[in-house]
């Protein structure tokens, strides 16, 4: 979740110092990619939590799944039950698809933006490493 809000961080650091014949072009470009972002983002992470009232107020994600499930592991001394097993690979498949999503959208749209950076001799955009 961090590199995806760096990422959308850098989006808006480039578009202020995009040439201005280029801007229009490169906030189509960006904008796509940040919706791309945000929709993998707000499956993983419940992005409108601001209070600790929040959380009764819009659905648990992903994270939280997981977060509940490592919980339930860690507070007993013995093999985790089959249920456990089962909320595992329900959640670790949700994972998986998220990740995949995530690198077409990286795929999808990085190398054109940086194209469009390097064109206006600017400092591309790291993905910060493989997304695995």
């Amino acid at each position: 979740m961090k590199e995806i809000r760096r990422l959308k961080a850098e989006l808006t650091d480039r578009q202020a110092k995009m040439p201005e014949a280029e801007k229009a072009a490169y906030a189509a470009l960006s904008a796509k990619f940040a919706t791309g972002l945000s929709e993998v983002e707000d499956s993983l992470y419940q992005t409108k939590n601001r209070s600790g009232q929040d959380p009764l107020n819009y659905p648990i994600r992903l994270n939280n799944r997981i977060g509940a499930l490592m919980g339930v592991v860690a507070s007993s001394d013995g093999k985790p039950t089959q249920q456990t097993y089962d909320v595992y690979k329900v959640v670790s498949t949700e994972l998986v698809k998220n990740m995949a999503n995530l690198r077409k959208v990286l795929n999808d749209n990085l190398p054109k933006i940086n194209a469009m950076l390097r064109a206006a001799g600017l400092k591309p955009i790291d993905s910060g490493g493989p997304i695995s």
